[in-house]
């Protein structure tokens, strides 16, 4: 790596990398829904606050 990066980019690069990694491990312990590719979570109206909260 050190032929195309510097250290300050290869501590960026490991740092990028770490994150991703505990974001998806954090999703996946709390199981929570992925959004499927070119598509967004529908949220009802009592999530946005745009109405009476719902159960």
């Amino acid at each position: 790596m050190r032929a195309h990066f510097d250290d300050q980019e290869i501590v960026e690069l490991t740092l990028i990398c770490s994150m991703w990694n505990l974001s998806n491990r954090f999703a996946e312990a709390l199981r929570l829904v992925v959004e499927p590719p070119g598509k967004r979570i529908t949220f009802q109206p009592a999530d946005l606050g745009e109405g009476p909260a719902v159960g």
